[in-house]
């Protein structure tokens, strides 16, 4: 008895341990979970952590790929973000005009004290500006009304108040041009830069007295073109490319008209001055940026950050716009420049557009090997613009028009073949401007000649050939394809009615090869398994009869009336019987013209 209680309080104290053990387990399981699921939480956040930074910094890549990928010319957006500062600055600059105005009205103070006034607003403003007390965008825009100021008190100083010489006016105002660029390179401001190049190249008319030197003015201009130059070299600032464009367009124009055109007998040095003052400057806002983007390598290559010398494809980063729209103006108001200086013939300006059209050109070669698709293309557009105005030049009449037409078809193919959108446009302008000229010998031609087999008419046939059947082979665009084509069948008509006109029979005949024409139209339509050839045809033929009834009938004689309209009938009943047997059996989903 006492044995079997002894077994009986065993098995209690075991059962008790396993029990207690299960517990134990139980509770080891429940903290091993927590810490399992705190763990995958904190895993999970940091996973979404760099999922999102990842997503972000696709987005970023892709926007960045999308900006460099975007052709569009646009405004900075520097420009577009501080319009309120720029507003605010030229009202506070014309204050100061209009200060140093009525100081003058008033008898306010004696000049120099004026002037001293305009140096400390324009100091000030500079000092605001350049102090660290202001932060922001808008310590360059002090800073540029400073030196704006500052320009404005040298020219009142000399013009208005006449109380300083010319060298120490001029010497001033040099030395707010050289204030403004090395305050943009120290503050790495473009707007700075701007407005010293601009300052600068207006100095001389600011100080301007009755005589002057044509010589230290060419030689002035380039001077602070250099500098100017030499910052966009370093700095590559767009505005300040198109503010040395500006201001030295405007300088040579006002010496060529004051110099040349004005002047009944031009001295010939002053003809060579102009000449080397504009080659200089093609060279610093042309040549040498274009040479400057060749420098920064292919636009499609970019350099491995390990190895500089090694090139990883990363997208095409956009090529420069501003280079773009100067080497489109540049070439071609140099020529127009340089016939004003030299007062040029004709022919001889033809001689000028070609030379300059294949120095243009040649420019497109290492361009294109380079990578630089885009430059490459305007180049070759602005070549040849200037090689169409040699044409004219040199041609006139049915070969211009040959011309023209064989170089909008070589545009066509060259904008196809290399994908410019430029060359494009360009080819579409060669074209409009072929019509312009075929429709003014149209209207102004009275020559009576022999219908079709004529200069004039073959160049004619050719271009509406052209139109019609060459040139939309290499559009990609369907509509404007169809657009070709249609202008090209209007204008054979038209071109036909032309060419009979000068007979006898004039209408019959135009009717006759209309009516021709019509169902040469409608068997290619069956042929080629195109319904809108097909309707074009048909559309033609109801064109033909219409004429016959309101034209023919009242200007075609009696006896040949029988066999026009006995004719078109019987063509007319056999188009009918091959619409039904045909048409309805073509299936119209075979061809889409």
């Amino acid at each position: 008895m006492p044995a079997a209680m002894d077994r009986e309080s065993s098995d209690d104290s075991g059962q008790d341990r396993i029990k207690k053990l299960e517990d134990r387990v139980a509770q080891l399981e429940k903290i091993v979970g927590e810490k399992h699921r705190s763990s995958s939480k904190v895993t999970g956040q940091a996973t979404a952590s760099e999922t999102a930074f990842d997503d972000y910094s696709n987005k970023t890549k892709s926007r960045s790929f999308s900006s460099r990928k975007s052709g569009n010319f646009s405004l900075p957006q520097f420009y577009k973000d501080n319009w309120l500062y720029w507003i605010g600055v030229s009202l506070l600059l014309l204050g100061v005009v209009f200060l140093f105005n009525y100081s003058i009205e008033q008898g306010w103070l004696i000049p120099p004290i004026r002037s001293a006034f305009g140096l400390l607003i324009g100091s000030t403003l500079f000092w605001l500006g350049f102090s660290d007390k202001i932060a922001g965008t808008i310590r360059q825009f002090l800073m540029g009304a400073g030196i704006g100021a500052l320009y404005i008190t040298g020219f009142a100083t000399f013009q208005l108040y006449s109380f300083l010489s010319y060298p120490i006016a001029f010497s001033f105002m040099i030395a707010v041009t050289i204030l403004s660029f090395g305050t943009s390179l120290r503050q790495n401001s473009s707007t700075l830069a701007l407005i010293g190049t601009l300052g600068g190249l207006a100095t001389p008319f600011m100080l301007y007295e009755n005589d002057g030197s044509l010589l230290m003015l060419m030689l002035y201009s380039c001077t602070i073109m250099t500098g100017a130059a030499a910052i966009y070299q370093f700095k590559q600032w767009g505005s300040l490319l198109w503010s040395m464009f500006v201001g030295g367009s405007l300088i040579l124009l006002i010496a060529l008209v004051t110099n040349v055109l004005d002047v009944t007998d031009p001295l010939f040095a002053d003809r060579w001055i102009l000449q080397s003052g504009l080659l200089y400057m093609l060279s610093l806002v042309w040549l040498l940026p274009v040479v400057r983007e060749l420098s920064d390598g292919a636009p499609n290559m970019v350099r491995g950050q390990d190895d500089p010398g090694s090139e990883v494809e990363e997208g095409r980063r956009r090529e420069n716009p501003h280079i773009q729209a100067l080497s489109l103006l540049i070439p071609i108001l140099a020529v127009q420049f340089m016939h004003g200086v030299w007062s040029l013939s004709e022919p001889h300006l033809g001689i000028l557009a070609l030379g300059a059209s294949f120095l243009t050109g040649s420019i497109c070669i290492p361009l294109r090997k380079a990578g630089f698709r885009e430059l490459s293309t305007t180049h070759m557009f602005s070549a040849l613009v200037l090689f169409t105005q040699a044409m004219f030049l040199f041609f006139e009449g049915n070969m211009l028009l040959v011309v023209i037409t064989l170089e909008a078809l070589a545009l066509r193919y060259a904008a196809t073949r290399f994908s410019g959108k430029i060359l494009s446009l360009g080819s579409h302008l060669l074209v409009l401007t072929a019509w312009v000229l075929m429709a003014g010998q149209a209207l102004f031609s009275l020559e009576d000649v022999t219908p079709i087999l004529n200069m004039q008419a073959m160049s004619e046939l050719l271009l509406l050939v052209s139109t019609g059947l060459i040139i939309p082979i290499y559009l990609y665009n369907s509509k404007t394809a169809e657009f070709y084509q249609l202008v090209a069948h209007i204008g054979l008509l038209a071109w036909f009615s032309k060419e009979f006109s000068y007979l006898d029979s004039g209408q019959m005949v135009t009717s006759i090869a209309w009516g021709i024409y019509a169902v040469l139209i409608l068997i290619s339509g069956f042929w080629l398994k195109k319904p809108k050839l097909r309707g074009a045809g048909m559309a033609t033929i109801l064109l033909v009869v219409g004429k016959l009834f309101f034209v023919d009938l009242s200007q075609t004689s009696a006896l040949l009336r029988i066999p026009l309209f006995m004719g078109f009938g019987v063509l007319l009943l056999l188009i009918g019987y091959l619409l039904q047997k045909y048409w309805s059996e073509d299936d119209p989903g075979d061809g889409s013209g």
